[in-house]
């Protein structure tokens, strides 16, 4: 779309009319629904139930849709390679390659990092659960976020090696596309329905994102300015993330979202590290502080964690930011900036 004008003849930034009625309407559609849902999670205890059944429907239709490509796939599956996966048995395929490390750490903080640090904390102080409810959060934390998180993935990466999508070699299929990981889903739906379906999966999931990150802007921006919550406020919060919108229409710099992928990515070893001081702060915690040994096991996890984090960051970067600058800004500059 580089070069695109007003006066272009395929219309404007290579939209037709009709093509810039279409786009705008989906996107506001998507907006609408996302906006509603995010909404009702502000105004009540009952909105709040509605967006979290609304999360829980997506992450259940997704699991069915995938189970049943692994059951129909199901003596073609390697147990026992898939059991050496599941405890790490062979690492990060090539940990010398940077885009395998990253890839990695991606996954882990795109999946969980918003959630874990943001939203999470906020829906507990929402539902006025204490310290008396410690094991009922435990038990929530675990089979709203990490279990279905390690079934959604297993499941699509299971079907997507079974049917020969993804062909399970220690190299990243960096082309791979939707309409290609739809067919993962033709042996069992068929061509036309699996990718029906497939597609509805990925725009279930789309709006499960951008509603958790209106969720998220409304109750943070919040706590930045230093306002009491309150309900309009967080609705117009909420909002921040609808520039969004214009992404149906706009064709973003090619190094726009590498480097913001790296501002986010900087983020998840600042918030390991903010959890370790405070798990560690009894002027914080009071009573709630763990005792020897709970408290150092966790300490440990926490310090492993946070050095994973920080070496993704080091190497998200490094290859997203530093090593594009000369395409950035072109060779002569890169020097001069180099020096």
């Amino acid at each position: 779309m580089s070069g695109v004008t007003l006066n272009d003849p395929n219309g404007f930034l290579g939209f037709t009319p009709a093509g810039l009625a279409i786009s705008f309407g989906v996107g506001f559609l998507i907006l609408g629904i996302n906006t509603f849902t995010v909404w009702s999670y502000g105004s009540s205890p009952r909105g709040i139930k509605l967006y979290e059944w609304f999360l829980r429907t997506v992450i259940g239709l997704i699991i069915l849709m995938f189970a049943i490509v692994v059951i129909g796939s199901f003596s073609k599956i390697n147990w026992t390679e898939l059991g050496k996966g599941f405890i790490g048995w062979y690492g990060i395929p090539e940990y010398q390659n940077p885009k395998h490390v990253t890839l990695v750490l991606g996954m882990l903080g795109a999946a969980v990092g918003i959630n874990m640090t943001f939203l999470y904390p906020y829906t507990l102080l929402a539902k006025g659960w204490g310290k008396h409810h410690k094991t009922l959060a435990r038990w929530d934390l675990g089979m709203s976020m990490f279990m279905p998180f390690a079934v959604v993935t297993s499941l699509v990466m299971v079907a997507m090696t079974v049917t020969g999508v993804y062909p399970g070699q220690d190299e990243l299929r960096e082309t791979l596309t939707p309409v290609a990981a739809a067919a993962s889903l033709h042996g069992i739906l068929g061509e036309q329905a699996g990718r029906i379906i497939f597609s509805l999966g990925l725009i279930a999931m789309t709006c499960t994102a951008i509603s958790t990150h209106m969720v998220v802007c409304g109750f943070t921006l919040c706590e930045m300015f230093g306002l009491e919550y309150t309900k309009m406020r967080f609705r117009l919060f909420a909002m921040a993330p609808a520039i969004g919108l214009l992404g149906v229409v706009t064709k973003l710099p090619f190094w726009f979202p590498v480097a913001a992928s790296a501002i986010c990515f900087a983020m998840l070893p600042i918030a390991y590290l903010i959890f370790y001081l405070l798990n560690n702060k009894e002027s914080y915690l009071g009573e709630g502080m763990m005792k020897w040994p709970r408290r150092e096991i966790f300490n440990l996890l926490l310090v492993v964690a946070l050095i994973m984090a920080t070496i993704g960051a080091a190497i998200k970067i490094k290859t997203g930011v530093i090593d594009k600058i000369p395409q950035l800004f072109g060779q002569p500059a890169a020097a001069a900036l180099a020096k």
